[in-house]
């Protein structure tokens, strides 16, 4: 059978097999960004990745959630504030504060138990419960809440469809609030809610950047390189905003100052420092950091060549339903473990599932992929994998 043909068999497959794709996919998105195998068997790990794995499941239910730039101010607010009272009590578990957020009547406490819903903190991510927190603790007078409220609104987390009041809401505070400033500029750099106005997003970035936002460096880093025709002066420009973001431990700063060091952007090009950068980024949970770190082992750029190391940061990346995390995943799984086996299986045909229904594109690459790695038709690895047919 043609592999087109096969294709349009399996996409019959994958419409029936999706659902219980989702429900591990949905598993997977409240999961930390950590290195996590799954499917490997520890015989063929380096000792590394096993130590990370175990220390990993030592930490208990205190987990962090996958790394949001959009959330560095709430997580930032969460963070000092559990703190200091795990200060006055050592054994305060995150969870259990979040508990005592719940009962609390002042702003700050009702703007906290917001951030932890939204951040995914002490419980699952819960968008609904969050937005109303935090419109509570802006009634009440907190700038944080309005800040997070209009965030909310801006990027569509609940209610769809009103951007252009979210902006507006932005804009009301931007002036006493630095990340306000930078949210009112990423509307206008790509048109959220407002008419696309690059020229104002810069004088909004410029603003808050003077008010010490991390993340406002990073953003005119990032508006100075998607300008058309940038010019040597430009590029370093960009390489000094990305630079001083990621000196303030901004962490998509970190990986974009890192790959402006590993390709010689505006810089002298250092790939060893630049895979540094990266890897600090990639620790950090930054999806794409991850996803960088997971191809420079691979093929053994500014790092030594390890599939075993790159398959480890593509699930670590994967679990988020990253869709060219999870094709290289299931590249790597076939590529680590060539002489099969159910769990390999297993992995590699959950991968072509959850990416189904995101980019179809991809999932049939990794469908040829492993096809031919293999030389077995899909139908029967889905069959092995135990997926009715």
């Amino acid at each position: 059978m043609k592999r087109s043909t096969l294709w349009v068999a399996v996409i019959g497959l994958l419409t029936g097999a999706a659902q219980a794709g989702e429900s591990v996919a949905a598993s997977a998105s409240a999961a930390p960004a950590t290195r996590i195998e799954m499917g490997t068997a520890e015989t063929m790990e380096n000792p590394s990745v096993i130590m990370a794995r175990r220390a990993q499941q030592a930490k208990a239910k205190d987990v962090e959630p996958y790394y949001d730039d959009t959330l560095d101010s709430a997580k930032t607010a969460v963070d000092t504030a559990y703190k200091a009272a795990k200060a006055k009590n050592g054994t305060l578990t995150k969870s259990a504060w979040v508990k005592a957020l719940a009962t609390a009547t002042d702003a700050t406490s009702i703007y906290l138990l917001g951030a932890t819903q939204w951040l995914g903190i002490g419980g699952p991510m819960k968008f609904a419960e969050a937005q109303k927190n935090f419109e509570a603790a802006a009634a009440l007078g907190s700038i944080a809440g309005k800040r997070e409220y209009a965030k909310m609104i801006l990027r569509g987390h609940v209610e769809k469809g009103q951007s252009q009041r979210g902006y507006e809401l932005m804009t009301a505070i931007a002036s006493a609030d630095a990340d306000a400033m930078v949210e009112r500029g990423i509307a206008l750099t790509d048109g959220y809610g407002v008419t696309k106005d690059r020229a104002e997003a810069r004088k909004c970035f410029e603003a808050a950047a003077a008010k010490g936002s991390s993340r406002a460096n990073l953003w005119l880093a990032t508006l100075t390189t998607i300008q058309p025709d940038i010019t040597p002066e430009q590029k370093t420009a960009a390489v000094a905003y990305a630079k001083k973001a990621s000196d303030a431990g901004q962490v998509k700063a970190m990986r974009m100052y890192g790959m402006m060091v590993d390709q010689g952007y505006g810089v002298t090009k250092d790939q060893v420092t630049g895979s540094a950068l990266i890897l600090k980024a990639a620790l950090a949970g930054e999806q794409d950091a991850q996803f960088i770190m997971a191809q420079k082992y691979r093929y053994g750029i500014g790092v030594n060549q390890d599939p075993v190391e790159a398959l480890s940061w593509a699930r670590t990346c994967a679990q988020y339903n990253n869709v060219q995390c999870m094709q290289s995943a299931g590249e790597l799984v076939l590529e680590v473990q060539p002489d099969g086996g159910d769990a390999m299986i297993k992995e590699a045909v959950r991968y072509v599932i959850n990416m189904s229904t995101r980019d179809e594109a991809a999932a049939k690459s990794l469908v040829e992929t492993l096809q031919s790695g293999t030389t077995m038709p899909f139908s029967e690895l889905m069959r092995m994998a135990g997926y009715n047919q």
